[in-house]
């Protein structure tokens, strides 16, 4: 007698619904109020300038706390051997 040897299929595991993927929301956290200030300089720093655009802006800056603030934490290494030379001439 041949027994019928059928391949048991395993099931895949169900595909999750949509509603199942969306966690539940949770409540966006209140922007804490900044100073003015502190925007700007996020704003316009020598980081979101091409190297030729950040020299010429910090070339035209008129004081040396902009220039500070609008070179916080360069690592170029163009632009930080201009910053010296833009404090120089401030002096």
């Amino acid at each position: 007698k041949k027994k019928d040897s059928k391949k048991k299929k395993k099931k895949k595991p169900a595909a999750k619904k949509v509603d199942e993927l969306v966690s539940v929301e949770k409540p966006l956290p209140v922007a804490k109020a900044q100073p003015r200030a502190a925007i700007i300089d996020k704003a316009d720093h020598s980081s979101n300038y091409n190297v030729k655009d950040a020299v010429k802006k910090l070339r035209s800056l008129k004081s040396r706390d902009q220039i500070l603030a609008f070179t916080k934490g360069e690592k170029r290494v163009t632009v930080t051997k201009v910053i010296a030379a833009a404090q120089n001439r401030l002096k």
